[in-house]
């Protein structure tokens, strides 16, 4: 699984593409591909390398690993909507997998709704309060744009999130759901639960991203808290890999079969499904993501 940094093919980058240097390393990754001929290959990038600037480079790449052989797919696909996590993270994904060594079709993973907001929220941990001026107003604004966006919101049964952190014209809020954490929301407290009054911890925003809690403790043992941010928003979301990446191993032979364990999570409580355990595991309580 291969992912260039998103700056230069971002909306909220400079649009260098690959002139950018950051860019150019997508470049790199295909050339591994056509070097060392793995049977299977994933890339992921943000949605702006579809858009009209961008998207020749897409076409290229794909352009080039079929002339080498693979079977290639690609689509853009949301956390939200085929994560089974509530995170609006909409990514580009590219599937190849050696003509010669396909056993079965590459099918795309079904859409399936995202789990419920609130078993994402932990609570036994401090939590961000203040809010820089800037940050308040776009608070504010985003409760003006709620209430004609949400009439109907309960906030005692839901969570209205915004991106306090957005520049001009750039504002999101969302309901029951989390704009996308970035590099650099990941690494400043993420975005602003408005209905709660507070930033995200770092574990709902590794939650987020489909890791649990546990994990993120034994990194803070040698991290800080905005490191791992950084580096979570810069990753991909665990449910997507799974679910895309067990399918291409699948169709490419590596594994002889395929068991999505994110259609079986609870869609309201219970634990969250990631690599490091299974349903039913007898330490899977120990590695829930809430408190």
């Amino acid at each position: 699984m291969s992912g260039a940094p998103c700056p230069a093919f971002s909306a909220a980058g400079k649009g260098g593409g690959l002139s950018d240097p950051r860019g150019s390393v997508l470049l790199h990754s295909v050339d591994y591909v056509l070097t060392q001929r793995p049977r299977v290959a994933c890339f992921e990038n943000v949605k702006g390398l579809v858009n009209k600037h961008n998207r020749p480079v897409l076409d290229a790449v794909v352009d080039v690993l079929r002339r080498a052989g693979y079977k290639c797919h690609a689509r853009v696909l949301n956390t939200c909507t085929h994560g089974g996590i509530p995170h609006h993270r909409p990514r580009v994904y590219v599937v190849a997998v050696l003509k010669n060594r396909l056993q079965t079709p590459f099918v795309w993973p079904h859409s399936m709704p995202p789990q419920s907001f609130h078993r994402y929220l932990v609570k036994n941990v401090s939590q961000e309060t203040s809010l820089s001026p800037s940050a308040k107003a776009n608070v504010a604004e985003a409760w003006a744009k709620a209430k004609k966006k949400f009439k109907d919101f309960d906030q005692s049964k839901a969570v209205l999130v915004c991106d306090a952190g957005a520049g001009k014209g750039f504002l999101s809020v969302m309901f029951d759901l989390s704009p996308c954490l970035t590099k650099t929301r990941g690494g400043s407290n993420g975005h602003y639960l408005m209905s709660l009054n507070r930033w995200m911890n770092i574990f709902e925003i590794a939650a987020l991203q489909g890791w649990p809690r546990p994990l993120i403790d034994d990194l803070l043992q040698n991290f800080s808290a905005g490191e791992i941010g950084k580096t979570l928003g810069d990753g991909f979301s665990v449910s997507m890999v799974m679910r895309i990446g067990g399918r291409a191993l699948k169709a490419g032979g590596l594994i002889a079969s395929f068991e999505d364990i994110w259609e079986f999570a609870p869609p309201t409580t219970g634990h969250l499904p990631d690599a490091v355990y299974k349903i039913n595991s007898p330490i899977h309580e120990k590695m829930a993501v809430w408190a």
